[in-house]
């Protein structure tokens, strides 16, 4: 019986921990290869649930996103040393960012790459910030920061697209002054009759579809009617971005 007892007492807790430590270095497998697929499949059977790690790949998995960004301000909050937590910032600021909250997703970025300023994601954080500071109408700041960026960058992908973003900025600037409103720009046919099916078929879903001949002779299809760059950007990113791939904020005159 005492040998019994020694066993449930020591050992097995031993091994239930042994378990835990080794279905969480799969799952750590898994998301550094991403293997999202085997990652899923495993996450059921791991263990504890509110182990630090399982709320991070909860989060990551979790279709909703704002329940993923609960899980990943938990881990924040409750877990600041896991090895996950910058993931995590990064993660939370792109959850703002893609809900139009600019102030609040520069807020996370800016947590990030000071706390963590050697940190493999920090680069990816202050991109964030730039396109944040954009977005915000800041155009001046977001061109400064775009050039700081550019000059101490390591991910080459990013400062491609950190180029990119400063012509833009300067072509938007140009088109800006002579602007009497905004658009999202969705789709571009060399069909009319193209054109005028996916203008039907998004009439009911969005305000102000219209088609709009370019001067090359393809047809725009053109989606609101906004004040500013801003107030169109907000919107497409809320209600555009989860069902097309790409658009283009456009200035149109009168």
């Amino acid at each position: 019986m005492r040998l019994l007892r020694f066993l449930l007492l020591v050992l097995l807790p031993s091994a239930v921990s042994a378990f835990y430590n080794d279905s969480i270095a799969a799952l750590d497998s898994c998301f550094r290869r991403q293997d999202y697929e085997e990652l899923k499949r495993l996450l059921p059977v791991a263990g504890p649930y509110d182990h630090p790690s399982i709320l991070f790949f909860r989060g990551l998995l979790h279709p909703d996103a704002d329940s993923a960004a609960a899980y990943y301000r938990r881990l924040i909050i409750e877990a600041p040393d896991s090895p996950y937590v910058e993931h995590a910032l990064l993660r939370t600021a792109k959850y703002f960012y893609v809900t139009g909250n600019y102030g609040d997703a520069r807020r996370w970025c800016a947590v990030l790459f000071k706390t963590f300023p050697q940190s493999p994601l920090g680069d990816d954080a202050r991109y964030l910030f730039c396109r944040c500071t954009a977005a915000l109408g800041k155009t001046d700041s977001a061109r400064a920061l775009y050039k700081t960026f550019v000059r101490h960058a390591v991910n080459t992908a990013l400062l491609d697209q950190a180029v990119r973003d400063l012509e833009r900025l300067d072509t938007e600037e140009s088109a800006d002054k002579k602007a009497a409103y905004y658009v999202v720009q969705a789709a571009l046919f060399r069909n009319a009759e193209t054109a005028r099916m996916a203008e039907e078929k998004l009439s009911p879903v969005f305000p102000a579809v219209k088609i709009a001949e370019s001067s090359d002779g393809r047809y725009r299809l053109l989606i609101g009617r906004f004040r500013s760059r801003d107030e169109a950007q907000r919107y497409a990113d809320l209600y555009i971005k989860p069902y097309l791939k790409s658009f283009t904020i456009v200035a149109e005159k009168q």
